[in-house]
């Protein structure tokens, strides 16, 4: 091999590692901003509806409610 082409495949993984070292970077920054999140944050609260005996129903209907 010529040393251009050396120097070419030097520089090249010298470009990989730097790129992987930042990329962990980026993912030690990710992990951590979502560990700072909660629960409540991140998923939704469900309301569950309550269930209506047949006499609030038909006062509902009857009400017009």
């Amino acid at each position: 091999m010529t040393k251009k082409k050396l120097d070419q495949l030097k520089w090249l993984e010298a470009q990989q590692i730097k790129d992987e070292i930042e990329l962990n970077n980026e993912k030690q920054k990710l992990i951590s901003s979502i560990k700072g999140l909660k629960k409540e944050d991140v998923l939704p609260t469900v309301v569950i509806p309550k269930k209506l005996t047949l006499w609030e129903k038909l006062k509902r209907v009857l009400m017009g409610l």
